[in-house]
């Protein structure tokens, strides 16, 4: 696994997502792009995509490949997904906004 020190090893941006605020998750761990997408399943435009839309966390880099994601976010996306589906299939961005939405207005269950 390879991992990313945001604070010694870039100066670009970093944005949070919606799944690390609401589960408080901790800027710890980061992944590269292969090693995030190997994680979830997704495709390398997924993951900017999905970070674009504020789902999930992400440091931006110069040039899509220096990106970085946040991989207790990645953990729990996973986790959700697979208790929405009850299959272990690549997280869905749509399940996952549904899940966004059910936290917010609703509160953890």
């Amino acid at each position: 696994m390879t991992l990313v020190d945001p604070i010694h090893d870039t100066i670009d941006r970093i944005s949070w997502g919606w799944i690390a605020v609401l589960y408080g998750v901790q800027a710890s761990n980061w992944l590269c792009t292969s090693e995030a997408s190997r994680l979830t399943g997704l495709s390398p435009a997924t993951l900017v995509r999905w970070a674009e839309r504020g789902a999930i966390s992400q440091i931006t880099g110069s040039r899509r490949k220096d990106n970085a994601y946040l991989h207790p976010e990645l953990e729990v996306i996973r986790r959700v997904t697979q208790e929405m589906t009850q299959r272990d299939t690549p997280p869905n961005l749509r399940l996952v906004k549904a899940h966004i939405e059910d936290v917010v207005y609703n509160g953890f269950r």
